[in-house]
């Protein structure tokens, strides 16, 4: 216990030592400012104040035995202290009976946790082990409740990455990172079931953080988080602005909604929990131009932008949010999702045309100013002929409405107008995904496909049921051109 400038240390199960008995106490002061040290102490760090119990009372120790308790009272300097480390000796050489780590940085803030709820200090920025706070900006918290002491028994690592590594110490800069590894010093988990320590951060501006607690074995950690506060910083101005509308409708809807503001896409969850977070997300980004990729990828047909979670995005609440900013050339299509757990399969995908979608919305707009006229056929959609193109259009409408395949049969007034592995059929087979060639604007659907330049008799379309027995619907018009 610390009290009025004094350690007291109490142990409630004890006796008397022997007469002509000693028992000695380390105790070694760490102060904020190595300059407040004796003169004799400075190079070493610390002020030895180690003392003996019992057989050899001094006059600055005052030891007491009451009660079957053993009390011993030690003042401390009146400088600022930051750590105290002490203990005492084991009666063979080379070890110690017990050693104990005070932060006495860490108490100041750590009594406001443990007359605290959890919830007064908001969501936490990341979650294993010990759950993580940034509180003020300018302090890491970590906290586990309930708690028991050997949670908190083996080393934690805290690595500390800059901005700008010029604001690293020159011996650091090799490394990337300031390394503030520490022991945990303040638990009280009998008391009320928590462990609660807090770590101070540089003042310098931080883009990432990376911490957690060693094995208690070598060669791995017992947990381990990444906190990318640059990424953090650009998840909530998004989740700001997507609540305030400002990044419009959903390019796509899946297991994350994904948004394009724009030159950048962000995925947004919620609820989330971070396992949805879990798993690497594939995105590999389709120019319009193949040549605009790198010689390396022209072969693919694509960049590949695949991201880990914890690099790009961040934990709000119960929201997940993630910002990939996209290449500056034109793209036309974009394909991601999430790999699932096991390998060979995807826990969810989306497909975005951007292609598609600029034409989709420029439909939309024209069939509102009633450029394209009345439909030429209606059913789940209302479809329309302008130019050489089939514009489908429904509003109101949810994404289900364009899930599975729609078919496109186009029969021609002359069948020898089909390419030569089509003529046993009779018609031409444009079925197609309403993600390759349409959007979601507002609370409209539309897509648009060009037809072939032959004469045209007739056009069977609709979306096919998913077992394909039958369609969900379906509309056939003649078509005379």
């Amino acid at each position: 216990y610390a009290h009025n400038g004094a350690l007291y240390y109490i142990n409630a199960n004890c006796a008397p030592l022997p007469a002509g008995v000693d028992t000695g106490i380390s105790l070694h002061i760490i102060p904020n400012d190595p300059a407040d040290l004796p003169a004799h102490s400075r190079a070493r760090g610390f002020e030895n104040r180690d003392f003996w119990i019992a057989g050899r009372l001094d006059i600055y120790t005052h030891t007491a035995f009451l009660d079957g308790k053993c009390v011993t009272r030690r003042p401390l300097p009146d400088y600022p202290i930051a750590h105290i480390i002490t203990g005492q000796k084991a009666t063979t050489l080379g070890g110690n009976e017990w050693r104990a780590n005070i932060d006495l940085n860490a108490l100041v803030a750590a009594p406001i946790v443990h007359n605290s709820a959890a919830a007064d200090y908001g969501a936490p920025i990341a979650q294993s082990r010990f759950a993580l706070y940034l509180l003020n900006g300018n302090s890491l918290t970590y906290l586990k409740e309930p708690c028991a002491p050997g949670d908190v028994d083996t080393q934690f690592f805290l690595h500390i990455f800059p901005a700008d590594p010029a604001n690293l110490p020159a011996d650091r800069r090799e490394f990337g990172f300031v390394n503030w590894g520490f022991q945990f010093a303040e638990q009280d988990a009998g008391a009320v079931g928590r462990c609660v320590d807090e770590r101070q951060l540089p003042d310098y501006p931080i883009a990432r953080i990376r911490t957690g607690q060693n094995a208690a074995a070598s060669g791995g950690d017992e947990w381990r988080v990444d906190i990318n506060l640059a990424a953090r910083a650009a998840a909530q101005a998004a989740r700001d602005g997507i609540a305030a509308g400002a990044y419009g409708q959903p390019v796509a809807r899946s297991n994350f909604n994904l948004y394009i503001s724009g030159n950048t896409l962000t995925y947004i969850k919620e609820p989330c929990a971070p396992g949805d977070a879990g798993e690497r997300f594939t995105l590999h980004i389709f120019p319009e131009d193949p040549n605009r990729l790198p010689a390396d990828r022209r072969e693919f047909g694509f960049a590949n932008m695949s991201f880990q979670f914890a690099d790009h995005g961040a934990y709000i609440g119960d929201i997940c949010v993630a910002e990939r900013e996209l290449p500056d050339y034109p793209v036309a299509r974009i394909r991601t999702g999430q790999k699932a757990a096991t390998p060979g399969g995807s826990e969810w995908s989306a497909n975005i045309n951007l292609a598609a979608r600029a034409a989709a919305q420029a439909a939309r707009d024209g069939i509102a100013a009633g450029d394209y006229g009345a439909p030429v056929a209606q059913s789940d959609f209302d479809l329309y002929i302008r130019g050489n193109a089939l514009t489908y259009f429904k509003e109101p409408c949810a994404p289900r409405d364009a899930d599975g395949r729609l078919f496109l049969h186009i029969i021609p007034a002359d069948v020898a107008d089909l390419p030569a592995d089509r003529r046993k059929f009779g018609y031409d087979n444009l079925d197609f995904k309403f993600a390759h060639y349409g959007a979601y604007a507002s609370n409209i659907c539309v897509a648009e496909r060009e037809l072939p330049a032959y004469a045209i008799d007739r056009v069977i379309t609709g979306r096919s049921a998913s077992g394909k027995a039958g369609a969900v619907w379906r509309v056939e018009f003649p078509l005379a051109r």
